[in-house]
């Protein structure tokens, strides 16, 4: 079991939803905690195969990448479980650190 939390902003944009995730924090049923810095989620959603956003993005070098905020904040929590999926995802994009403390 692990607890996520994040400040969430949501856009609507023609028939396109973005949402962007930050100060993403896990805490699991052992009270250790992670926090993924300064690393942003962005997730976009259009009818089309690509939006707008996914283009702007695309022209920054913003290229997609899998990401689950619970299971890899999980795998990097819990290290006996197998990371394999998520392991990619923690190496290239993400340097989880210590929460802050409450």
């Amino acid at each position: 079991m692990l607890a996520t939390h994040y400040r969430r902003s949501t856009l609507v944009l023609d028939g396109s939803r973005v949402t962007i995730d930050r100060d993403v924090t896990a805490i699991d049923t052992d009270g250790a905690h992670l926090h993924f810095g300064d690393a942003i989620i962005v997730e976009t959603k259009t009818a089309r195969r690509a939006g707008d956003v996914d283009r702007a993005l695309w022209a920054r070098g913003v290229r997609p990448a899998r990401v689950s905020k619970y299971c890899t904040s999980l795998a990097a929590l819990q290290r006996e479980l197998p990371a394999n999926r998520w392991a990619r995802t923690m190496r290239r994009h993400l340097s989880p650190t210590p929460a802050p403390a409450a």
